[in-house]
């Protein structure tokens, strides 16, 4: 090993251990890389009631409290309607999925973690226990045809 390579084995020790990169940004960039899906159609995130220019800013009061996260999703023939309620150490997450007909509705977690929606006739979904962190869903058509949405951190 040259002295370049010795010097350059040490600083990367060094900044890993003063600067660590945080395990859910590490999650969430290995869950996007090796899940993607080249013929899958995306729902882009187009509102977000955290955001700086949300459109639910104007029905929404200043200071409620932690009344929860809305986040509408469009694209692919497809509406999800998301509601993200916090609970003490977990979240619990209320959605319509709108659009298509749908054999299938998955909730994908960065750590690999699936959990299978149960819709009702209207394409509603009620699902508990769900840890913070990076998610999607990935809906499935009886045909085949996958629609997924952008990843976002809950």
């Amino acid at each position: 090993m040259s002295d370049d390579d010795a010097l350059l084995a040490d600083l990367r020790r060094v900044v890993a251990a003063a600067d660590p990169m945080p395990a859910a940004v590490l999650a969430a960039a290995d869950a996007a890389i090796e899940t993607r899906h080249l013929d899958a159609r995306l729902a882009l995130l187009i509102a977000d009631s955290t955001g700086a220019d949300s459109e639910f800013e104007a029905v929404r009061g200043a200071g409620d409290g932690d009344d929860g996260r809305v986040l509408l999703y469009e694209g692919g023939d497809v509406r999800i309607d998301l509601a993200v309620h916090p609970q003490p150490t977990t979240l619990t997450l209320v959605g319509q999925v709108e659009g298509a007909v749908y054999a299938e509705v998955l909730l994908e977690r960065a750590d690999r973690t699936v959990d299978r929606l149960d819709l009702d006739d209207l394409g509603r979904f009620l699902v508990s226990g769900i840890a913070p962190g990076p998610v999607r869903l990935r809906c499935r058509t009886p045909s085949g045809e996958t629609v997924l949405t952008e990843w976002v951190t809950l």
